[in-house]
């Protein structure tokens, strides 16, 4: 889902994730990856629940991602390995350290 998100940034420039799109954003990438990548997966209201919002927004919201991905959904194990660094790097920086 964080690939997706980053790709629509980089591809649409006056897109910004914002406290008003963020969750909405997430559960539909999320979503959107879950059907891509696996073989089960949870139905469309399930994700239009937990990300509270109503079915018929949810359904908008995949169509709109799509588009805005240009249905190009496949991440190379390349881009994967990369991203992981990226937020494991990230991690790391953010822990609190330790005192002795």
């Amino acid at each position: 889902a964080l690939i997706y998100i980053d790709r629509i940034v980089k591809r649409v420039p006056n897109f910004t994730v914002d406290a008003l799109n963020s969750h909405r954003l997430l559960v539909t990438a999320t979503m959107v990856a879950a059907k891509f990548y696996d073989d089960k997966f949870l139905s469309n209201s399930f994700y239009a629940q937990v990300g509270g919002v109503s079915l018929k927004e949810i359904n908008r919201l995949e169509q709109r991602l799509l588009a805005l991905l240009d249905y190009r959904l496949f991440v190379s194990p390349e881009e994967l390995e990369q991203y992981y660094a990226y937020v494991l790097a990230l991690a790391q920086s953010m822990e609190a350290p330790t005192t002795r």
